[in-house]
C-alpha cells in the first residue's frame, strides 16, 4: 500500500476534564511501516486539550497530542510510530480516539484528525 492518510472531520467539544470517546478508526497498514497522527484541536479557555488514540481489542494506549495551552485552536502533530508490537500499532485493526481538557470549566475542542501512513 502506498503512502496514504485518513482525514477525520469532527467537530467534538468535551466539557471538563473526563476523557469522552469521540470516535473510532479502522487502520489499514498495509505494507506501510510508520504511523503519524496530527490534530486540529484547541481550547475555549487557556488550557491544554488532549487527544488519546488506544487499541480498540484490549484499550491499550498508542499515541497522544496535546495542545499548547492557548485558548485558540491550533495544528498539534506527534512524532510517527513504527508499525508494530513494539508501539502496539497492527494493520486491519480499530483504534478509538479520546479527548479531554485540563479544566474543569473549560472545553477541549477536536476539529479533525488526520492519521498518516508511510
Amino acid at each position: 500500500m502506498p503512502h496514504s492518510k485518513i482525514n477525520l472531520i469532527l467537530n467534538a467539544e468535551i466539557s471538563g476534564t473526563t476523557s469522552t470517546h469521540i470516535g473510532s478508526v479502522r487502520i489499514l497498514t498495509g505494507s506501510n511501516s510508520q504511523i503519524g497522527f496530527r490534530a486540529m484541536m484547541g481550547s475555549t479557555i487557556a488550557s491544554i486539550s488532549s487527544v488519546q488514540f488506544q487499541r480498540f481489542n484490549n484499550g491499550t494506549y498508542i499515541a497522544e497530542l496535546t495542545s499548547s495551552g492557548k485558548a485558540r485552536i491550533e495544528d498539534v502533530s506527534g512524532s510517527s510510530l513504527n508499525v508494530g508490537a513494539g508501539n502496539n500499532v497492527y494493520g486491519n485493526e480499530w483504534y478509538d480516539i479520546y479527548a479531554s481538557g485540563s479544566h474543569a470549566t473549560g472545553s477541549a475542542l477536536i476539529k479533525g484528525i488526520r492519521i498518516t501512513l508511510q
